[in-house]
């Protein structure tokens, strides 16, 4: 038998419910102190954040860009600022070029699906 007792493999290190928590510096700062977690996979280590934004004003959720500022802090931004053409994470990684390939193909096929689906959804 191939593959057998493979399944379920890859999926550790989530759900742990470890979760750093933000603290509020004040109106305009979008930072966060956090934790690592450290990970076992295999014998190889993973540093893996795992980082609660609070809410944007309207609600909507914001991302934790994946390397700290020089202070150490993660900073949280709007998803509609990912591949905007303007650096706001510390590092620039909302404007990596391949990343900003993938997510905006993979959106433009998800606002799609979604249209399809509203649409089907009032239709029956």
């Amino acid at each position: 038998m191939h593959g057998h007792g493979m399944h379920g493999h890859g999926v550790h290190g989530h759900g742990l419910g470890h979760h750093a928590s933000y603290e509020e510096l004040g109106p305009g700062e979008d930072l966060v102190n956090h934790h690592m977690l450290r990970t076992t996979r295999g014998n190889r280590q993973y540093d893996v954040p795992q980082i609660e934004c609070p809410p944007a004003d309207d609600g909507m959720e914001r991302f934790a860009c994946p390397t700290p500022d020089h202070m150490g802090r993660y900073r949280c931004i709007d998803d509609h600022v990912l591949c905007d053409g303007f650096i706001d994470c510390p590092s620039g990684e909302d404007e990596d070029r391949q990343a900003c390939m993938f997510y905006k193909t993979t959106k433009a096929h998800l606002d799609l699906l979604a249209d399809a689906l509203l649409r089907w959804a009032r239709g029956r």
